[in-house]
């Protein structure tokens, strides 16, 4: 162990409380922390004992010689507690657990693995996890090298994207919320997002409400995008013509509940149809472009129609669908919002549209025709699986569409 007096300017060997050897003989992975009394402890990864079993962490051991717990990290939460994950490779795709300790050194028998982490709509992080608590918003939040569907172990269209929080001190259920950056493909020469780790910011905001785009400083940061790819152009974000190809684009937490979305909508050519989304979550059918479920109200210029419909997957349940008395024109912005009453199971969706051509300039939207709509909508997902909870979201369907002004309150 190595110290230094100078804010990490120099440094110089303080100890060594172990040694380790070669591969499946060796020391990995240490990690520092403070428990409740102020001693300074390490958790690690040790092989020493490899001819019994893989590895260790800390007080957690591997009754299998197959099972191999690994990279440790803990985070001090505003509970008093500590919270420990680790990736349990010998599991499918070395799924990550958490264990509670109340006081940062007391851990449980070693036989207790913990929980392994999943959110409720059924994905869940897969190795190199990093884990810290963040003041700001009051969660804790998990990072992990990949993400992975519980029903059938296959990569989630989310990997690589996605951070996952629990609001409820590492107990229950799980959301997930995209990731500050997407972290790009791996090459031959680099395993992308190997070991991503979390340092809190004061201002920290994965996943908290409200939210307002400010694309032209932030780019697509915040943002997931499914289907066709999607660009920034100044303060608008926007998606080229891709025929029948879905565009959508996620921000947010998969635990929202009770907000509502406004933002200002364009479609490119007579072809296209834009619109808001609320309650977004992943879908069980898997697949990129069949990757979530949720409610979405779009304008379209093919028909001339304003449309709330249930996306699920591949399959989308029309619940209101009337020709809008705005019109839908291409190069003209309209102003939607759009949110879900989950007291009253009831949609509420607003339309507003301006006189004024706007293509290439920078009019806001005034006077004009506004429409409000509301449908009332039975679950008919069951009590166990509801369309609650979930993301806001963007969607385009073929001709191109461009978004700004995105505003998500609660």
């Amino acid at each position: 162990m190595w110290t230094s007096q100078d804010h990490g300017r120099t440094w110089s060997p303080a100890k060594e409380w172990a040694r380790g050897g070669t591969f499946q003989n060796g020391i990995w992975e240490p990690f520092l922390y403070l428990d409740s009394q102020n001693r300074l402890v390490v958790v690690f990864s040790d092989e020493l004992a490899h001819a019994n079993w893989s590895q260790v962490v800390a007080m957690t051991t591997s009754v299998n010689g197959g099972h191999r717990p690994g990279m440790p990290t803990v985070a001090r939460m505003d509970n008093g507690e500590y919270i420990l994950s680790y990736e349990y490779c010998g599991l499918t795709n070395c799924r990550i657990y958490v264990k509670i300790s109340p006081d940062g050194s007391t851990w449980g028998p070693s036989f207790d693995v913990g929980k392994p982490v999943s959110t409720d709509d059924s994905l869940y992080p897969g190795s190199s996890p990093y884990i810290v608590w963040d003041p700001a918003t009051r969660q804790v939040v998990l990072s992990s090298h990949s993400a992975y569907y519980v029903h059938n172990d296959s990569l989630a269209p989310q990997d690589h994207r996605i951070d996952f929080t629990n609001s409820n001190y590492g107990r229950g259920s799980w959301s997930w919320s995209p990731a500050p950056w997407h972290v790009r493909n791996s090459t031959g020469a680099c395993n992308s997002n190997y070991s991503p780790s979390l340092l809190a910011q004061p201002d920290g905001k994965i996943g908290v409400l409200p939210y307002k785009s400010d694309f032209a400083a932030n780019d697509q940061a915040g943002w997931i995008n499914f289907g066709a790819d999607c660009s920034i152009y100044g303060d608008e974000y926007g998606f080229a013509p891709a025929g029948d190809q879905l565009a959508i684009a996620v921000t947010g937490s998969s635990g929202w509940k009770c907000y509502t979305i406004a933002g200002d909508v364009l479609t490119t050519d007579h072809s296209g149809e834009v619109g808001v989304m609320v309650h977004v979550t992943a879908s069980p059918e898997g697949g990129d472009l069949n990757a979530l479920r949720g409610f979405k109200y779009v304008i379209s210029a093919s028909i001339g129609n304003m449309t709330v419909s249930q996306h699920d997957g591949a399959q989308t349940a029309v619940l209101y669908s009337r020709a809008s008395p705005l019109g839908v024109s291409p190069n003209r912005w309209y102003h939607l919002e759009f949110q879900y009453r989950t007291d009253v199971q009831l949609l509420i969706a607003v339309a507003e549209g301006s006189d004024h051509d706007l293509e290439g300039t920078n009019v806001g939207i005034n006077g004009g025709y506004q429409q409000r709509i509301a449908t009332r909508h039975d679950l008919q997902t069951g009590s166990a699986d509801p369309l609650d909870h979930g993301m806001a979201g963007l969607f385009g369907r073929n001709g191109g569409g461009k978004f700004k002004n995105v505003d998500i309150r609660p």
